[in-house]
């Protein structure tokens, strides 16, 4: 964004305050600008980011306070406060989560329409805070079929907000899924990322809440997560950034410099940007498994056929973290989920399978290597679920299943 622009949504706070808007600097704070979610979605709705910003800064301040005006202004405009939850959440995503909680227990029906709202503005954004007229497709992809990287604000604020409240959250999350799957899908990655303890917890609620919606949702989340390996770009110069791209894309990437993993880690493997040679694990869970080393090159024909970047190991979920994966860490959350709430999770993974097999599949071997007897039992009632809905439905009743 241009720095003029810049200057003119910064100013565009000030005059809020003066108009009895809100203050970046006051809101939230004690003695300062007090507001109703009325006045906050009415202002959102002239300008969505000014109002994110003053939300972040007060909800570092007083988050109570903050997630009880979200709520309020939830009911009156979802769309406007989702706009401002999201820059909200890519401002300060602790601050954040710890008014989306606040939010999520005074009122998750109008909270879920929000985040659903927010989900969806995340996703059209740019890397910059524009709207990418010029690359975003209508489900908010850019040219080449990355995602867009706003979630990663919006991800870690969810993540955040589940930490602190599990419960109220999922319940949030069940009920957003059923206003938008895909989004709240997309968004399930980067919050697993983030802290997939807590996000397995808040799923296992929202598959209770809405087994058919989460299971949706963690199908596309599986989706995206298995396609996507993280790489930082211009790895050490100081237009380093880092990026989820296609398995398709690594060998171009890694050969123009860039190294496998989020910037501010170490390449995997020593695999510097003068490395000519990168280690997969060849043949992963065969008595044929082995180390390799190949050239650059070749790389995508390794991960075509299932080896993973890194020496070979025993756990699922540690391969795909090591390798970059986002699936690794989506896994886990599952695991997690299918601990806590083996019945609700079972139902959601009929659902996720049916919906897509392929990526719900990767989704489970994931889980199983993190937690085999918890997703077991999770994938006994998915299948018993998928073969014979009625005697299901009859077991749920006479308390067959755990």
């Amino acid at each position: 964004m241009a720095a003029a622009a810049l200057l003119l949504l910064a100013a565009g706070c000030t005059v809020l305050a003066q108009t009895g808007g809100l203050d970046s600097n006051l809101a939230g704070q004690p003695g300062g600008v007090s507001f109703t979610g009325g006045d906050l979605s009415l202002l959102a709705q002239k300008n969505c980011a000014s109002v994110g910003w003053a939300l972040a800064a007060g909800a570092k301040r007083n988050p109570t306070s903050i997630g009880a005006a979200l709520a309020e202004g939830a009911q009156i405009d979802p769309v406007a406060i989702g706009c401002a939850l999201a820059v909200a959440a890519k401002s300060d995503a602790e601050a954040t989560g710890a008014a989306l909680a606040r939010a999520a227990e005074a009122d998750s029906d109008a909270v879920a329409k929000a985040l659903a709202e927010a989900a969806r503005f995340a996703q059209e954004e740019d890397g910059d805070g524009d709207i990418d007229d010029d690359g975003k497709s209508k489900d908010g992809r850019s040219k080449d079929g990355n995602q867009k990287k706003h979630g990663q604000g919006l991800g870690p604020a969810l993540a955040r907000a589940a930490r602190l409240d599990s419960k109220a959250i999922g319940v949030v999350i069940g009920k957003a899924a059923n206003h938008a799957p895909d989004f709240i899908g997309d968004l399930l990655v980067p919050a697993a990322e983030t802290d997939f303890g807590a996000m397995g917890r808040a799923l296992a609620t929202a598959a209770g809440q809405d087994a058919n919606a989460t299971g949706k949702a963690l199908a596309r989340a599986f989706g995206e997560a298995g396609a996507k390996v993280a790489v930082c770009h211009k790895s050490g110069e100081s237009a380093e950034k880092s990026l989820d791209i296609s398995q398709a894309a690594l060998t171009a990437h890694l050969n123009h410099g860039d190294t496998l993993g989020p910037c501010g880690e170490k390449p995997k493997d020593g695999n510097r940007r003068t490395s000519g040679e990168i280690t997969p694990c060849h043949q992963p869970d065969s008595h044929a498994e082995k180390t390799l080393k190949v050239s650059r090159p070749a790389l995508a024909a390794h991960f075509a056929h299932g080896d993973y970047q890194g020496k070979c190991t025993r756990s699922e979920t540690k391969k795909a973290q090591k390798a970059g994966l986002k699936i690794g860490f989506m896994g886990a959350a599952l695991a997690r989920a299918a601990k806590e709430d083996p019945k609700a999770i079972g139902q959601a993974l009929a659902v996720a399978a049916d919906t897509d097999p392929t990526a719900t599949g990767a989704g489970l071997a994931q889980s199983g290597g993190e937690d085999p007897q918890a997703t077991a039992r999770a994938l006994n009632v998915a299948v018993c679920m998928a073969l014979d809905p009625v005697g299901f439905a009859v077991g749920l009743a006479s308390g067959r299943y755990p």
